[in-house]
């Protein structure tokens, strides 16, 4: 990886502000770290909760639609 693309990739975490610069000078390079951990952990937690749903909605036999996702299952 070249030292240009490295530095994008820096500049595009620190705007996007998942990384922040602790330290450092610009002729001698800075120290980062990470500022924004809780979107990781909540997506997480969503594909997990969804995963979850799926599983207990193939239990109860829900049929799947014609995209092969699966639909609520429906009360009689």
């Amino acid at each position: 990886m070249s030292k240009t693309q490295l530095f994008r990739y820096i500049n595009d975490l620190v705007r996007l502000e998942y990384v922040r610069i602790t330290g450092g000078h610009i002729n001698k390079g800075f120290s980062y770290q990470v500022s924004w951990w809780d979107h990781y952990t909540a997506m997480r937690q969503q594909v997990r909760q969804h995963l979850h749903d799926q599983l207990a909605a193939l239990e109860a036999g829900t049929p799947g639609n014609a995209s092969g996702t699966l639909e609520p299952a429906t009360v009689l």
